[in-house]
C-alpha cells in the first residue's frame, strides 16, 4: 500500500490551532466516536449483510449484493474520520473528510468528494515509479 497524505499540506500547515483549543479538541473528540460508529456499522455490514456470491440468484440478490458494497464504504469513512479526528487532537482544525455520502445522487458527486485524494494519489504512484526505475523528474 502506497504511503500518501489524507490532508493537503497547506491546508495542514494553515488551521494549526486557528480556533479556540477546546473547540478544536472537542470536535476531534466527536469525529473519532463518529469514526468508530462507521467502523462499527462496517462491521455489521460485512458480518450480517454482504451476501455470499454463490448466494445469489435474481434481480433481488444483485440488488443486496450492490447495497452491501455500497454500505461498505463506512470502512472508508471511518478511517478518516478517526484519523482527522486524531489530528484535531493535535491542534489541527482540519475539514471535514466525508459529508453525506450515502446521499449523494450521482457516483460522479461521490467521487467529487474524493477527487483530490485520487489526484494526490496518483501523483504519489507517478513518484514512485520514477523512483523505483531510475528516471527523472524530466520522464
Amino acid at each position: 500500500m502506497p504511503l500518501f497524505p489524507v490532508v493537503d499540506y497547506k491546508t495542514y500547515l494553515r488551521t494549526y490551532y486557528d480556533a479556540p483549543a477546546a473547540q478544536i479538541y472537542r470536535k476531534g473528540a466527536l469525529w473519532m466516536a463518529r469514526g468508530v460508529i462507521h467502523l462499527i456499522l462496517y462491521r455489521a455490514v460485512y458480518m450480517y449483510l454482504v451476501p455470499v456470491p454463490e448466494d445469489i440468484t435474481g434481480l433481488s440478490g444483485v440488488l443486496a449484493f450492490m447495497l452491501a458494497a455500497y454500505l461498505l464504504y463506512l470502512r472508508v469513512s471511518g478511517l478518516f474520520h478517526f484519523i482527522v479526528g486524531s489530528l484535531c487532537l493535535f491542534g489541527f482544525n482540519l475539514p471535514e473528510t466525508h459529508r453525506l455520502y450515502l446521499l449523494a445522487k450521482r457516483v460522479q458527486r461521490l467521487l467529487a468528494a474524493d477527487q483530490h485524494l485520487l489526484e494526490r494519489l496518483h501523483d504519489e504512484a507517478d513518484l514512485i515509479t520514477r523512483a523505483s526505475c531510475g528516471c527523472g523528474s524530466s520522464g
